[in-house]
């Protein structure tokens, strides 16, 4: 997944929010079995399950102020449940997560990027119950 920077949908959502906000955002997962254990991964990077708590992308960017700039690495996220609705495939199933502005790296045209963000355990629990 990569997000193209997008400079005035950036600085529209900076705007609309402080540093310390903290947002839920969206993102769709695929649902695996592994020995009767359901297992959350992300449809490109599957080596890692979605678990409760902080997830942490290896990125070190800092929010990004070139317009067009393709940005891979991160955490990609939607901002809207209902885009991620449409985005999702057969199989896959939408998780909420809270994500804080400060850990933004960019804002594309539907979605953004994070260099961290946190899965509750409840929405952990609806998510594994919903499969």
């Amino acid at each position: 997944m990569c997000a193209t920077v997008n400079l005035n949908k950036q600085e529209k959502f900076l705007k609309n929010h402080n540093k310390n906000d903290i947002i839920n955002v969206y993102k769709y997962v695929k649902p695996d079995y592994y020995g009767g254990i359901v297992e959350l991964h992300s449809p490109f990077y599957p080596r890692k399950p979605y678990k409760p708590g902080i997830i942490k992308s290896d990125s070190t960017a800092k929010l990004q102020k070139i317009n067009g700039k393709d940005i891979n690495r991160g955490i990609h996220v939607l901002l809207s449940r209902q885009q991620a609705i449409l985005q999702a495939e057969d199989g896959e199933i939408i998780i909420r997560l809270k994500a804080k502005i400060s850990d933004l790296i960019c804002v594309g045209y539907n979605d953004a990027v994070f260099s961290k963000v946190e899965f509750l355990k409840k929405d952990y629990e609806a998510a594994i119950k919903s499969v």
